[in-house]
């Protein structure tokens, strides 16, 4: 939070003067993410940075000048700015099932089911796009008896080449979709085959980064599960590979929360507690007011509830009590 602050304030630094940020191998700073500073900026960062003003000696320094960021950072928002136009003129309702959309993105998975479940359950009528929110409305209800004659409709579709929803390519999400089901009923090795063929599709595919980071969460938990620990450590690298590239921008605690949940499968739970040792509030707080999805559900409640668990398993029993005790007030939980 510290580093964002200094970086914004070198975008609004007076005219010629530019911050320098000295990199320091070993400390426990933040990583500087792609969002804030131009590409050239870090590739790979675990080091103490400090904010000073100079003319800028460069004896190891990383330096942002105020014009650079101020272009980098329009340069960045105008392919989100262009999207956005393109779809409001060419009509949004012929690229996106808002309404599936919108009430998965909720978590309202009663009404998306009433909604969208087909009366005869023949899920393979179902356009995916349709099909596929219907299948986490069940993932989310813990439904697995609707759950897995869904998810077969769904994988049946894409490998028949029907796999986009909103634009996105779900390939990867029916089989990612199982394998957490079978986490969740404790069939560990199911989970895994269906895991790592869901990784191996994002690779294949070249999918985004967001769904190689969904996966390696749950193969590295299922990993972690079965006891395989070497591989559910492989799944640690390359999740932490990708949060230090800054690829995924702001979505930094999904990541970690990702981290988190598999150092909790290794009864790592001073780990766990580590890389969430923040206030979820503090960080991209801009992102998640603009995102549209309820970051409560879908990370807060997580982010809250595995810090709390590894508190109590370390011991820190009056920190885990008070931690969900927090969360019980909420009225979405209170109304559970």
């Amino acid at each position: 939070a510290r580093t964002r602050r200094q970086a914004v304030e070198g975008a609004r630094a007076p005219s010629g003067r530019r911050i320098r940020l000295e990199l320091r191998a070993g400390s426990g700073a933040r990583y500087l993410p792609g969002d804030l500073a131009a590409d050239r900026v870090v590739a790979s960062v675990t080091g103490a940075v400090r904010r000073r003003l100079g003319t800028g000696a460069s004896y190891g320094k990383v330096v942002l000048e105020k014009t650079t960021m101020r272009y980098v950072l329009l340069l960045r928002a105008l392919p989100v700015v262009i999207g956005a136009l393109i779809l409001l003129l060419s009509g949004c309702g012929t690229l996106f099932h808002s309404r599936a959309l919108s009430l998965g993105a909720r978590a309202n998975y009663s009404q998306l089911v009433k909604e969208f479940e087909p009366p005869d359950r023949n899920f393979s009528k179902m356009p995916f796009s349709e099909l596929i929110y219907l299948c986490g409305a069940y993932s989310g209800l813990k439904n697995y008896q609707n759950l897995f004659p869904c998810l077969d409709a769904a994988q049946t579709k894409v490998n028949a080449g029907e796999y986009y929803a909103d634009l996105w390519n779900h390939s990867s999400l029916p089989l990612r979709m199982r394998a957490t089901a079978y986490i969740e009923l404790g069939q560990y090795e199911k989970a895994i085959a269906a895991a790592e063929s869901s990784y191996e599709m994002v690779i294949n595919k070249k999918l985004e980064k967001w769904d190689e980071a969904q996966t390696l969460d749950v193969l590295g938990v299922a990993y972690g599960l079965a006891g395989i620990n070497e591989k559910a450590e492989d799944s640690i690298r390359k999740l932490k590979k990708i949060l230090y590239s800054g690829s995924l921008g702001s979505m930094e605690d999904s990541i970690n929360i990702a981290l988190a949940r598999i150092y909790i499968s290794l009864h790592r739970y001073q780990e766990a507690i580590n890389i969430l040792s923040y206030k979820y509030e503090d960080v991209s707080t801009f992102a998640k007011a603009i995102t549209g999805w309820d970051v409560f559900i879908h990370e807060k409640i997580p982010f809250e509830f595995i810090k709390n668990k590894s508190f109590f398993e370390v011991g820190r029993v009056t920190e885990a009590k008070e931690g969900y005790d927090n969360l019980l007030r909420y009225p979405f939980i209170r109304n559970l």
